[in-house]
This record gives C-alpha cells, structure tokens and sequence, in this order.
C-alpha cells in the first residue's frame, strides 16, 4: 500500500511539474485564483504584467494586484472576469490595466550569472510610468 501511495505522489509531482513548464510557457497571463477570489497560481507573463513576482502574488487578491477598469471605472469585483466565469455570465470584452509605477519589477526566482567585465555602454532603465494596458 505505501509503495502505491509512493507512486502516486511522483506521478503527482511528475504531472504538477509538466504543468507548470506549460504554464511558463505560455506567452499571455495566466492567473487562477480560489473561489474567494486569492491567486493560487499564475504564469510568468502575468508576473510581469503586475510587476510582481509569483511569490509576492500568490494568496493576494485578483483585484488588488489586478486592479481592472472598463471606460475609466474601477470593476467591481464581482465584475471580474473570474467571478463572471463562476457565475456562468462572461462574455468576452477588453479591460483596461494600469500598472502602478512605484511597483518594484519581479526579482527572477534564480539570479542570472553576471560576467565579471560588465559591458561599458549597457544602458540604465529609467522611470516611468508605462501606459495602460488592454486585456481581454
């Protein structure tokens, strides 16, 4: 019996593995979140879109680390479009994303190995605020 639940966790631990290759795979943001509406999981690019890294996000709320607009007014947040999907009411539509600039951009989980002779004319990132986004 221990050797069947032994096996059981590796080909869960194979498959959540896989999974989230495919997910990180996945150009567009990705985001899912429990039935009160905390993000259990999500991709890099929703990551990035947030300017948060998945650590930070994970048991956040959807809305406050995705505040969402339509026509210039905050959602509600049983107008997103997770809770739509729930309550079998979504339809298709765009959103309107604006990415705070005083959000700290995601750290990657493994530092990049640095060369020890810097290149001279590597440019520094300024500041500023990035232009809204329209999401579907």
């Amino acid at each position: 019996m221990e050797t069947d639940s032994a096996n059981l966790l590796k080909q869960l631990q194979s498959t959540l593995c896989r999974l989230e290759k495919a997910l990180g795979a996945i150009a567009d943001a990705v985001v899912w979140t429990d039935a009160e509406q905390r993000i259990e999981r999500c991709n890099p690019a929703f990551s990035r879109l947030v300017n948060r890294f998945d650590p930070n996000v994970v048991g956040s709320c959807l809305r406050d680390v995705l505040p969402l607009q339509q026509a210039g007014n905050f959602l509600a947040i049983t107008e997103y479009p997770d809770a739509k999907l729930r309550a079998h009411s979504y339809e298709p539509t765009l959103y309107e994303f604006h990415p705070t600039p005083h959000t700290p951009h995601p750290t990657p989980p493994h530092p990049t190995p640095h060369t020890s002779h810097p290149t001279p004319h590597t440019p520094h990132p300024t500041p500023h605020t990035p232009p809204p986004r329209n999401l579907r």
